[in-house]
């Protein structure tokens, strides 16, 4: 058995109409003036931390703030997370996502473990 599902069990969920928009730390002057904001499916989500698609390569240890929007939620959660791990997939079909992304949250409170918990009850 892994060690990690001995010390940490998580719970892992595979998500259905959601999706992230994130974008990288800066200093706020900078998101100001020019904001890059990107989107991407939402492919699951733990407590600590979600997988998603991106059109885009991202650096390990990179800084993001994103916002977790679910079809069944009125309202987006939004945190801070830092990349994990980035692994590059071809292309398929016709969507221009190129990368799978894991990210840990770093700005996570029990509020919004609830409000996605709400959002993955079905």
């Amino acid at each position: 058995m892994a060690r990690e599902s001995i010390d940490k069990p998580q719970t892992r969920k595979a998500i259905k109409r959601a999706y992230v928009e994130y974008s990288k730390s800066g200093t706020r002057l900078s998101r100001l003036f020019r904001p890059e904001v990107f989107r991407g499916p939402l492919l699951d989500v733990t407590k600590e931390g979600v997988q998603f698609r991106a059109t885009t390569s991202l650096e390990v240890g990179e800084s993001l703030y994103m916002t977790l929007r679910f079809a069944d939620l009125p309202e987006p959660v939004k945190l801070k997370a830092v990349v994990r791990w980035v692994r590059e997939e071809k292309k398929v079909g016709i969507e221009n996502y190129t990368h799978v992304v894991g990210a840990e949250f770093t700005d996570f409170t029990p509020q919004a473990w609830d409000l996605i918990a709400a959002a993955l009850k079905e």
